[in-house]
């Protein structure tokens, strides 16, 4: 296990002391032991992803954003304004 972090750390260029090193160690030891369905896990995560993506799609999402990307422009140029006079 131990192996594969610092072959992972290396492939995303980051470096790590000994001290994490054995703690991420100890972390997926652990997991390994709790007998996760990482398979049923991952399709949860794809289905809560495509719903998340439904949903942002929805009118009603891209009206909320809208709503808040207009306040925001509204608070600017208030600030704006306020020092121009």
């Amino acid at each position: 296990m131990k192996t594969i972090i610092l072959q992972l750390a290396e492939e995303i260029n980051i470096t790590l002391s000994e001290e994490e090193t054995n703690e991420l160690t100890a972390l997926f030891m652990k997991m390994k032991e709790l007998d996760i369905d990482w398979d049923g896990m991952k399709d949860q995560l794809d289905k809560a992803r495509e719903n998340l993506a439904g949903l942002l799609d929805s009118e009603e999402a891209k009206s909320f954003f809208d709503g808040v990307v207009d306040a925001i422009k509204r608070f600017f140029n208030s600030i704006r304004d306020a020092f121009r006079s």
